[in-house]
């Protein structure tokens, strides 16, 4: 089972830092990966039941990720999570 700690890769994130401009985050280790994608969810006008349709995952997915009560979440999850809320991730 492969979960957000045994990933080792290096992520350039990009998105869109005050709706317009571009930025770009590089995230070392997976628990920043997973604390950047609270901020999104936590800071996103979206709703968690619109966000958890897009990424293919259920509601109560997104509502325990945003609120840290998953602790240790799928990388997938991560990835398919900020995908849907628009976010690009690049990994090298």
């Amino acid at each position: 089972m492969q979960n957000a700690i045994s990933n080792t890769q290096t992520a350039n994130i990009r998105y869109l830092k005050d709706g317009r401009t571009d930025a770009f985050l590089r995230v070392d280790n997976p628990y920043e990966m997973c604390a950047f994608m609270r901020n999104k969810i936590m800071s996103s006008k979206m709703k968690y039941k619109d966000i958890a349709s897009k990424a293919g995952v259920c509601t109560q997915t997104v509502s325990r990720l945003a609120t840290n009560e998953t602790k240790d979440p799928h990388i997938r999850t991560v990835i398919a999570i900020l995908m849907a809320m628009g976010v690009g991730l690049y990994v090298k």
